[in-house]
């Protein structure tokens, strides 16, 4: 695992929120340390330009986390078959990862973006579980027994309490039967579609309620308003439902069943 910089730290790690509000709460700071002073020298100028420097990479490096949780989302949202997944590149599907332990309340570590495979790529933490996950994005091959007892390895070298592999293939019979019994989750490609549309209705469930408290509901695809309506046929007449007020151009609807 290499030593990741203060920056990529900040970018990849710490809430961006977080990250944005210490650099508001600096830069209003260094404004009343500007007149301090020690006797015979006045250290208050001195301070205050740190603080307002510090405060400004602070704020450049939340920005950035923003617009990459903001682009992660995106990258999961079109997302939506096996096809799809293939076509990422493997430090997209790392993100994709990424962002699914994030929406289920981890905190997620990078071990680094300097290899395309091999050994620890995320680690997972929360409260007082620790995850490993390893990411294999391989488009034909099916992931051998020789990984998951690596990764086994560095899941008691951790102190681990789980281990997770994530493959776009499959994994062999022999793998499937070492992991049997272990605190190892397997998941290949059809599970993790699976993994990703919970994540996205997740996502989409979570921002209607938003809208909901604001009294507006707008679509989860196309972002207009939604407009309720009743069903006139079919085996859910009668009901209500939220359907999109682009229709027939944009079919989205939420059941309120």
């Amino acid at each position: 695992m290499r030593n990741k910089s203060f920056f990529e730290t900040i970018v990849f790690e710490t809430p961006w929120q977080i990250t944005i509000v210490i650099g508001v709460v600096l830069y209003i700071l260094s404004f009343f340390v500007k007149n301090i002073n020690t006797g015979l020298i006045s250290v208050g100028p001195v301070i205050s330009t740190f603080l307002k420097i510090f405060s400004i990479f602070l704020l450049i490096a939340g920005i950035l986390s923003a617009l990459r949780t903001l682009l992660n989302k995106n990258l999961l949202k079109n997302t939506k078959s096996i096809e799809d997944i293939k076509k990422l590149s493997w430090k997209e599907f790392e993100d994709i990862i990424e962002t699914y332990y994030r929406e289920k309340g981890y905190e997620v570590i990078h071990t680094g973006y300097n290899s395309a495979d091999g050994g620890i790529d995320l680690i997972a933490k929360k409260e007082n579980e620790k995850v490993i996950i390893q990411c294999k994005h391989w488009k034909a091959y099916k992931v051998d027994v020789k990984v998951i007892r690596e990764i086994y390895g560095l899941m008691v070298d951790e102190k681990a309490s789980k281990a997770v592999v994530i493959t776009s293939g499959d994994f062999t019979e022999p793998a499937k039967e070492f992991a049997y019994g272990k605190p190892i989750e397997l998941i290949n490609r059809e599970k993790l579609v699976n993994l990703i549309d919970s994540t996205k209705n997740k996502i989409q469930s979570e921002n209607t309620q938003k809208n909901t408290d604001k009294n507006v509901i707008l679509c989860p695809n196309c972002h207009a308003p939604m407009v309720l309506r009743v069903a006139k046929q079919g085996e859910h007449a009668g009901k209500k439902f939220w359907g999109c007020s682009n229709y027939p151009k944009c079919k989205c609807i939420i059941d309120l069943s």
